[in-house]
């Protein structure tokens, strides 16, 4: 999937930021946007199970 490259990538260019607050702003924010999308990606694997049945 390609948003936990996008996830990591964030992660791996925020180690140059010198900003410790605007750091940990987006590290919270991508964290929650994984989280979400992972959650999101969980229904959709549901909901496609439900209609092979």
């Amino acid at each position: 999937m390609g948003l936990f490259g996008a996830y990591f990538n964030v992660l791996i260019n925020l180690r140059d930021i010198t900003d410790e607050a605007f750091k940990d702003q987006i590290h919270h924010r991508v964290s929650s946007l994984l989280q979400e999308a992972k959650t999101q990606a969980a229904l959709v694997l549901d909901c496609l199970e439900t209609r092979q049945e």
